[in-house]
């Protein structure tokens, strides 16, 4: 780990707060999902776009529509 000090505004955890962790580790038996679309990447939560050209290529090999793929990534969407 480098010599540099860390400060108390060094973000060390960008899902969560401090205070809302202490929570969940006192509450306990509960998790905590951050809402992917207030993270600041755009494509963090999302398939890769290769994902959906290997699905392609799979439905065409085994035969199945891929229409229905289609449809399923458009409500995960």
């Amino acid at each position: 780990m480098p010599n540099d000090e860390l400060t108390d505004e060094t973000v060390i955890w960008r899902y969560m707060s401090f205070s809302r962790f202490a929570s969940m580790l006192h509450e306990g038996n509960k998790l905590f999902f951050a809402r992917p679309f207030k993270f600041d990447d755009r494509w963090e939560g999302q398939y890769p776009p290769s994902y959906l050209r290997n699905t392609k290529k799979y439905a065409e090999e085994k035969g199945f529509p891929f229409d229905e793929f289609e449809a399923d990534f458009a409500k995960r969407l």
